[in-house]
């Protein structure tokens, strides 16, 4: 939905358009399968395909940008997959490819600069796969990629790195949603998904025993006015409002019922919690 309320879609068959007054959808003449979209301060739609990004001018609905044919970016958005466009708060595209990094195309559209993974570097993109692009209050950017999930600052062109050893289920992550909080909710290419709190770093996974669906998610994902979240799957999507979603932080009450040593049932009663059990050295099971 862009600025005007005009709702444009993004199909395997190109691009179609549906004003609100409108009875029906109009077809454009853009044949290219849709993967992304954003739209620039001067009203420009971005689209991006997974054979290059291009600009359409929403009046004339004919292309103005495509960088398929400019010789000065062939070497970086020409014929790149490009999985997600993102326009942030100065203006700035950023387009995340499929194996080609991240992108940032500057005002006058013609000037470029490349973020790539470089094993030497422990502060480059963590991958080449990009998925989703989130800009927080601060400017910072949030990627994920398919190792992880990076936050981006512009300050110093440097990345930092959550990887999977930060305690999400899988590496390869797809979208990012900021709930009221601040929180960020990560999807993945499985049935799961994980809120980080920003603050503290503190990450939780949700899974289909905490009422999330139990099949893969597909990409799809959005936050309405509401508030509210919309998570697609496979076999349908999840709805919930996520401030509702309250961890239980207190630790359940542990109680003993039984008692056996070295495989012998022995009488158990309250005293072996006050008074505690002593054991010889063979009885160590």
């Amino acid at each position: 939905c862009d600025r005007e309320g005009t709702i444009w879609i993004g199909t395997n068959r190109g691009l179609m358009k549906h004003s609100r007054s409108a009875v029906q959808f109009e077809t454009l003449d853009f044949n290219y399968p849709v993967s992304s979209m954003s739209e620039d301060q001067e009203g420009t739609l971005w689209v991006g395909t997974p054979s290059g990004l291009y600009g359409l001018n929403k009046k004339t609905r004919q292309i103005e940008h495509d960088f398929n044919s400019n010789e000065n970016s062939a070497n970086i958005l020409g014929k790149a997959n490009v999985r997600r466009v993102f326009v942030d708060r100065s203006d700035l595209l950023w387009v995340g490819t499929e194996g080609g990094g991240l992108v940032q195309v500057l005002r006058n559209r013609k000037t470029f600069s490349q973020f790539t993974n470089d094993q030497t570097v422990p502060t480059s993109l963590s991958n080449n796969r990009v998925y989703d692009i989130f800009e927080d209050k601060a400017g910072f950017l949030w990627i994920t990629t398919g190792n992880g999930l990076d936050t981006f600052d512009p300050s110093n062109q440097t990345f930092d790195h959550f990887s999977s050893g930060s305690g999400f289920p899988s590496p390869s992550l797809l979208n990012i949603l900021e709930d009221d909080s601040g929180n960020l909710w990560i999807t993945a290419d499985g049935p799961w998904l994980s809120k980080l709190n920003r603050s503290d770093k503190r990450l939780t996974n949700y899974f289909s025993e905490d009422g999330f669906h139990y099949t893969s998610v597909m990409g799809a994902s959005i936050k309405a006015s509401t508030g509210e979240f919309f998570i697609g799957g496979m076999n349908g999507f999840t709805r919930f409002y996520p401030l509702d979603i309250k961890d239980n932080i207190s630790p359940p009450p542990i109680q003993i019922t039984e008692l056996s040593i070295a495989g012998i049932p022995t009488p158990f009663d309250e005293r072996l919690m006050k008074d505690g059990v002593l054991l010889s050295y063979k009885e160590n099971f």
